[in-house]
């Protein structure tokens, strides 16, 4: 076995708790001898703790994760204080610190969404979104699901703003739609594994990977119910349309786009659906969302771990769905 992947194996096993008795004194070695094997295991506990916080019980999730102390003070016994001389308690402050900065942006994120959901839907709304927050954030799992609702939005504005262009191109060419359409037939039979292949040779492991793979996936829904939901306007409406002078663009906006409306929000609520789905797949290439949650629990068969992750992502798609629905009726 080589010296550097010895020297990886010991990093890990102590930044998972995981180094055995007869380890130990290797690991006190490496520690001395190599100084910037320190940050690297501090490094490691920290993406170990991010990886493990969303299934803590109760009060020991991301808002009262502690560093380990042991460790610190094993870490500090070998390779000896930090640059200021207490560099334990520098790292409690900052992660004091930094809990009060998720504490309030949790609060504000509710305070926002829930104003919304009761401007544009009511009680009921409120009720729904409230409670799909609340179950996120008592359940340990807000950071990841805030990752994933940051890759969702922007894959779903990506795929509408994109979708949207070729579907309407699509319907108003029978050249394009011809063209288009078996393209979608074959990224909507595609196995999601492969999407994540060229996006990955591309670009290689990261959030903006998993961002292409996503959007690859779930553009196909918007193009197809755009394009079926304008061709599917009556003929008589586009001839009064026609006879009473409106110009093509006048066609659009006003006749053709408002009775294609309801097919355009079917498209949107399956993009969303599509992404999250989607979202699980691309844990695979490098993201810590959701989908990085359920692999863990399968991965440890935690069944309830990887319910509550489940759950926590059909919650944030029925929310979105709904209060999209109720912004498109009150624009009415």
């Amino acid at each position: 076995m080589s010296t550097s992947h010895r020297r990886e194996q010991l990093l890990a096993a102590a930044a998972t708790g995981t180094l055995g008795a007869d380890e130990q004194a290797e690991l006190d070695a490496l520690l001395r001898e190599d100084p910037q094997a320190r940050e690297e295991l501090e490094a490691l506990r920290d993406d170990a703790r991010r990886l493990d916080a969303w299934h803590a019980p109760a009060g020991e999730g991301w808002l009262a994760a502690e560093p380990s102390a042991a460790l610190d003070a094993r870490v500090a016994s070998v390779a000896g204080p930090g640059p200021s001389g207490s560099d334990h308690d520098g790292r409690r402050s900052m992660g004091g610190a930094r809990r009060g900065r998720l504490v309030l942006a949790a609060a504000l994120l509710v305070l926002a969404v829930g104003l919304l959901a009761w401007q544009v839907g009511g009680g009921r709304l409120l009720a729904l979104a409230v409670f799909s927050l609340g179950f996120l954030l008592l359940n340990g799992i807000w950071p990841p699901a805030m990752l994933s609702i940051y890759l969702c939005f922007v894959a779903v504005v990506i795929c509408i703003l994109l979708g949207g262009v070729i579907g309407i191109w699509a319907a108003s060419s029978d050249v394009v739609s011809q063209v288009i359409r078996p393209i979608n037939d074959m990224l909507q039979t595609l196995p999601q594994f492969v999407f994540l292949i060229p996006a990955l040779m591309l670009f290689q492991v990261g959030d903006f990977t998993a961002l292409l793979a996503v959007v690859a996936y779930a553009i196909v829904p918007m193009i197809r119910y755009t394009e079926h939901g304008l061709r599917s306007v009556p003929r008589p409406l586009i001839e009064a349309g026609v006879s009473s002078g409106c110009s093509p663009w006048q066609m659009f906006w006003q006749i053709r786009l408002p009775l294609a409306q309801a097919q355009i929000l079917i498209g949107i609520n399956q993009t969303i659906l599509y992404a999250l789905g989607m979202l699980v797949i691309a844990a695979l290439v490098g993201t810590t969302d959701l989908g990085q949650a359920i692999y863990i629990a399968l991965g440890k068969a935690n069944a309830g771990a990887g319910l509550v992750a489940g759950l926590g992502m059909a919650l944030i798609a029925m929310t979105a769905d709904r209060i999209l629905q109720a912004v498109i009726r009150s624009g009415r």
